[in-house]
């Protein structure tokens, strides 16, 4: 659930156009300290801006802490638990100017709470077996001025989770009602219709659900008649804000996540805290050298290295590659009536193939082959796959190009 029921709205006293800084300084408001096992990943948090507007409109939840495995291995820098940890961080930081910069809404002063006055008729319901007997009646979305929303589904109001269900008297036939949703089974909230008897009962729905099922049953007949019905929905006295509160709920403030221990303050009081910080330091600068040399071998290589070698290869088909740098493609067999230019290299007219880097989400444009021995460079490091499609009587090999370790 959003945090605000109702959304939330700038704070008073703060300029809707003001543009909120998100960055790492934030962390240190939740933990009250400016250093934390967690520097690693906060050093590697790119600040950003919203406008106050913007950002309270976004409706923020705390977001829950990493799995202790995510985050043990984003710390020895596996990318995929880095990218977690960091969208975390992120996260987490946005929550807390969130909380400092928006309040909640109120449902509105004098806003009274939402009820329904429909008459269900025959039309308005699907019929089929129920918890309450066959033949009953579920009451579809958007009937009778109910909102519209998913098949056989009233939505509950934000904030209101209190129902009270009524068959305006006199009932026009006896049966029986009930009204379920996610966390309330079936046959659990049902109540009899009858002329006699006053039709009305007032039910708590579980706080996660957003809507609920209405199913009516006319006893010894397929389908119902009018039924006229009056639904209200109130609040939770003690769960939920009352309607028409002018005090908004506040917004949980987040708070140090269990699972992140700090270390103790470094007081650099002796040559051994100066010791442990320089370490830091180290291992900080020892990190940034590893992700700028990946960067450099794949981006701006010096040289590289030979890696498997496929020949013999004609046709079309795929070759499984990882981290490469580039290709070279020999042409071992091209048939002497191929045409070919007078220049040096000779280039092949028309095309003897082409090849396409590919993943597992598609192709990149085809990149032809024109030369006995061409290389083919600049191959992104997420490439998994390279395509080769062969011209008839063509025969080729393709040597993978891989980074320097």
């Amino acid at each position: 659930m959003a945090t605000c029921p109702t959304g939330a709205s700038v704070k008073a006293g703060i300029d809707p156009a003001t543009q909120v800084l998100v960055d790492r300084s934030l962390w240190e408001t939740v933990t009250g300290t400016a250093s934390s096992w967690l520097d690693p990943i906060l050093d590697q948090f790119e600040w950003s801006t919203i406008r106050a507007d913007q950002l309270c409109a976004l409706n923020l939840d705390d977001p829950p802490l990493p799995s202790v495995g995510d985050i043990a291995a984003a710390l020895l820098r596996d990318p995929s638990s880095l990218l977690t940890l960091i969208s975390w961080v992120r996260d987490k930081l946005r929550y807390v100017a969130f909380s400092n910069t928006c309040t909640c809404n109120p449902p509105g002063a004098g806003v009274p709470c939402t009820t329904y006055l429909p008459t269900f008729k025959t039309a308005d319901c699907t019929y089929a077996t129920s918890a309450i007997g066959p033949n009953s009646c579920y009451v579809n979305s958007g009937s009778e001025g109910l909102p519209a929303g998913a098949p056989y589904t009233v939505a509950i109001p934000a904030g209101q989770h209190r129902v009270t269900f009524q068959v305006l008297l006199p009932a026009p036939y006896n049966g029986a009602w009930e009204i379920y949703s996610a966390g309330l089974a079936e046959n659990v909230f049902t109540h009899g219709i009858s002329g006699s008897m006053v039709n009305v009962v007032t039910h708590d729905m579980p706080l996660s659900a957003a809507a609920m099922t209405i199913v009516l049953i006319r006893t010894g007949f397929s389908t119902i008649l009018d039924t006229p019905c009056r639904i209200d929905f109130q609040p939770i006295p003690g769960s939920e804000p009352a309607c028409g509160s002018t005090t908004p709920p506040v917004p949980v403030q987040p708070t140090q996540p269990p699972l992140l221990k700090l270390p103790p303050s470094w007081l650099c009081a002796n040559i051994g805290d100066i010791c442990v910080r320089l370490q830091q330091i180290s291992d900080r600068l020892e990190w940034a050298r590893r992700d700028v040399t990946l960067i450099q071998r794949q981006k701006v290589p010096f040289a590289y290295l030979l890696g498997t070698s496929s020949s013999g290869l004609t046709g079309s088909g795929d070759i499984a590659v990882q981290a490469i740098l580039g290709l070279s493609v020999s042409l071992t067999t091209v048939p002497v009536s191929w045409g070919r230019t007078a220049d040096v290299p000779a280039r092949l007219i028309p095309k003897a193939g082409a090849v396409q880097l590919k993943t597992a989400d598609g192709y990149t444009d085809e990149l032809q082959l024109h030369y006995l021995q061409q290389l083919l460079l600049d191959v992104p490091g997420d490439i998994t796959q390279v395509h080769y499609s062969l011209r008839p009587g063509i025969v080729a090999t393709i040597q993978q190009l891989l980074r320097e370790p």
